[in-house]
This record gives structure tokens, sequence and C-alpha cells, in this order.
């Protein structure tokens, strides 16, 4: 089975890089369609120099962009992961979401994730949402059949928004019954980690939770990898 994994990109060059250092890790393992979408010609030149699908949409607004995944209906693959161009995760939950592909799931996703902030230097765990969201994925992680992607019309988020696109598109899903399977990471030994610029929209500050060893990581990405990331 393939798996597509989606991006947007939007400027912070070093971190992309970072980004593509680890495509070009997973991909030496399994069967991946990477796709990154940004209008800027240092992104499409990065994705030509590293066989990445290129989709040209303007940032804003941020969920139009997002849809432009339409452009990808017919290319082959069956399941599509969403990630952040500041988002790495480990063999391990690659492996693992190829077993969920095998099972036929239509939705998952991750209710906990790893945070690098770069101005702290410091590492952080996060539970998830401890609201009214509380059980929700995080956006990032989260992997879609191409089933699924038919019933959302290939439109899985409000291509108005600039914001809070996860909840747009998890709303969606509620209309549409799916049922989501949410999972903790650590239950399967699977670590995703979002680095934290001052670009984010959401910022580091605003993730409380307790303090991972920066050293630590080592033990879930290559060494190259790990002293980019240090690095920033």
């Amino acid at each position: 089975m393939k798996l597509a994994i989606y991006t947007c990109a939007h400027l912070r060059y070093s971190v992309l890089d970072i980004y593509i250092d680890w495509l070009n890790h997973i991909r030496n393992k399994y069967d991946i369609l990477p796709v990154i979408v940004d209008d800027d010609p240092k992104v499409a030149e990065r994705c030509n120099d590293n066989e990445i699908v290129h989709l040209s949409a303007p940032n804003e607004p941020l969920g139009k962009k997002f849809n432009t995944i339409s452009l990808l209906k017919a290319v082959d693959f069956d399941y599509l992961m969403v990630m952040g161009s500041d988002d790495i995760c480990n063999m391990r939950m690659i492996k693992y979401y190829f077993s969920l592909m095998e099972q036929g799931l239509d939705f998952w996703g991750m209710k906990d994730i790893y945070f690098y902030g770069i101005e702290a230097k410091v590492t952080k765990y996060w539970a998830g949402f401890q609201n009214h969201r509380v059980g929700e994925t995080v956006g990032c992680g989260r992997c879609l059949s191409r089933k699924l992607l038919d019933m959302l019309d290939w439109q899985p988020w409000d291509g108005s928004l600039n914001r809070k696109l996860d909840r747009s598109m998890t709303e969606k899903l509620i209309t549409l019954g799916v049922k989501q399977h949410a999972f903790e990471m650590r239950e399967n030994d699977c670590f995703l980690l979002d680095i934290k610029t001052g670009g984010n929209i959401s910022k580091f500050k605003q993730y409380r939770g307790p303090v991972f060893p920066n050293r630590s990581l080592y033990e879930y990405f290559p060494k190259n990898i790990v002293d980019k990331i240090l690095a920033l």
C-alpha cells in the first residue's frame, strides 16, 4: 500500500530542510508519496531536487491552500497522512500507520504530541486536549483513507479559514458519522515532534507539560536530523 505524506510549507527554510531530510529517511523503507504545497520558488526547487511532488497555491486562505489536495485525485495512493512542514515522526510510527492501513481504517490520529521550542531550546510532552475537545486528535499525523477523501469530496478543511483548520476537519467528520481512531503515541512507541519557531500559528508557550530531555531525541531520530534541530 502507498502512503501519501502531505504538507503545506511557508518560509522557515531551515526547518523545511529538516522535514525533507526526514522524508528521505523514511522513504528508504516504505512506499511513500511525499507532497508539498506552496507557491514559493525556493520550495519548488527543493521539491525538484528531492523528487517530491510539488503543488503551487498561495498561502491564504490557509484552508484553501490545504484543500489543494484535490489535485491529487488522479494520483495513485491509498492513504493520506497530514503533516506540518515542521513535523517529523519516528520510523516506528510509520510502521504502525502501515499496520492500520492494512486493517482498512478510514481515519486515525494521535491525541498527544511532543514540541521542541527553538527559542527555549526545550522539548516538552503535551498530553492532548483537556477541554471540550478532550479525546480529539491533533492536526498533524492525521491519516485519511482514499474512501474518506471521496466522502469529503476532497475538501477535508473549510477553505475559507486561516485558523482552526483542524477543528473544521473534525466537524466534517462528525457530520459524516466517521469513526475516529484516536491513540496515545506512548501506547505504540510512536513519537511525533513538532518544531516550534516564532512563525507558528500556535505558540510553544501555550502548551503545558513535562520537559523531555533533548538528548533522548537521538533515540527516535537519526543523529544528523537531531543535530540540525538542536542547532536551530
